[in-house]
């Protein structure tokens, strides 16, 4: 007795079809994994703004009252942090770490501080949802907001020798 025993393989077309279903899950996946990131480096830069905002005011108390000589934000400072003295409250070195990480989660941010060194603001831009491409800011009044972009993608938060330095 002798059995016939055949085997049947797949098809071009199932082949090409479940290939097909693959590639478009897999998209869905990659888009999900993009959000995802953005988000999480949104939620870095907020926790890094909320950690100087925090620690501004202890440096403040510590320092005679005062952020340091002021300075007046510009595109110069966006990305990274000039080598300034050791009286700017950027020198403290908790600020100077959660400032470098918010700006490294994001592609632009500034900071500022104003007349008398009396305040301070920063700014980092988000990346993730309907708050992408605005500004989170914290300034020394203690409340967080969003701002949009200013004029020519310029950030405006004062600071220098006229003018105190806040969220617009």
């Amino acid at each position: 007795m002798k059995r016939s025993i055949s085997f049947r393989g797949f098809t071009l077309i199932e082949l090409l079809v479940v290939i097909a279903i693959i590639g478009i899950l897999s998209s869905v996946v990659l888009a999900s994994l993009v959000l995802a990131r953005q988000r999480g480096a949104d939620a870095a830069v907020k926790s890094n703004l909320h950690t100087i905002q925090t620690q501004a005011e202890v440096y403040y108390s510590n320092n005679s009252n005062t952020y340091g000589p002021v300075f007046a934000c510009g595109s110069s400072v966006r990305v990274t942090i000039p080598g300034v003295g050791a009286n700017f409250f950027i020198s403290d070195p908790t600020i100077n770490n959660a400032l470098k990480t918010a700006f490294v989660q994001s592609p632009q941010g500034c900071w500022a501080v104003g007349q008398g060194g009396g305040t301070y603001a920063v700014e980092v831009m988000l990346q993730s949802g309907v708050d992408a491409g605005k500004f989170w800011c914290i300034d020394n009044s203690g409340v967080p907001k969003i701002e949009t972009v200013i004029s020519g993608g310029n950030p405006n938060l004062g600071g220098g020798a006229g003018a105190d330095a806040a969220c617009p």
